[in-house]
């Protein structure tokens, strides 16, 4: 079934960006009397992710994605930067407050691992999903100028949507590579390879950081 034209004015990506860090700003100023600022931070960095995350996959769900990407503001990439940027430092505080894990007592350093550990899915998540919303804005530039539309070839003639964007970005996140989809433009494919690499380097710490939790717990 084909997805009906979204007429619903939709937020921009500033505007969705901005409404995200406010919410960080809410729990982080909320939070204040109950929490260390490392728990602090991580609770913000987890509020504005799924924040973030809520625009996004209303978008991958429900926009027409030739549409969307047109109307998509110019701060498109500054706001691309930032998110990736904002993943990229949560991860970092998660490396923060699990390198204090010996000095908490056993219930306390467990909670601190499961909100570590949604950090770190919500960040992961967060970079594929921004990645599926920056390659089919790359696909769909300038659709008014066919020379422009395209840059990935997918099986099947059907035009591709939001969640083929995000099979591919999802396959670049968990792979470090390409599958079934051809990558025809130049543009995607230097967009794919910084994809590509900053995927190998999450996945990398991912699996470093878990080794450390396992040996900080024993």
């Amino acid at each position: 079934m084909k997805k009906k034209p979204n007429r619903r004015p939709a937020l921009t990506a500033f505007y969705r960006s901005l409404i995200a860090l406010v919410v960080g700003i809410l729990i982080w100023i909320l939070t204040g009397k109950w929490f260390v600022w490392q728990t602090r931070f991580l609770l913000s960095c987890l509020g504005y992710a799924l924040t973030v995350l809520g625009f996004v996959w209303f978008i991958i769900r429900w926009a027409d994605a030739r549409q969307m990407a047109q109307r998509e503001d110019n701060s498109r990439v500054a706001i691309f930067l930032f998110t990736i940027g904002a993943a990229l430092i949560s991860l970092f505080a998660v490396v923060v407050l699990l390198g204090s894990l010996k000095q908490l007592d056993p219930s306390e350093a467990s909670r601190h691992v499961v909100l570590s550990g949604f950090t770190v899915v919500g960040a992961w998540t967060l970079i594929h999903s921004i990645f599926t919303l920056h390659y089919a804005h790359l696909y769909y530039y300038d659709a008014n100028d066919t020379r422009q539309v395209g840059g990935l070839e997918f099986p099947g003639k059907v035009p591709p949507d939001y969640l083929d964007f995000a099979y591919f970005s999802f396959v670049v996140g968990m792979t470090c590579q390409v599958s079934d989809v051809t990558v025809t433009s130049q543009r995607i494919r230097r967009m794919t390879l910084l994809h590509g690499v900053l995927s190998f380097l999450f996945n990398t710490l991912i699996i470093a950081l878990s080794i450390n939790t396992i040996s900080s717990l024993l």
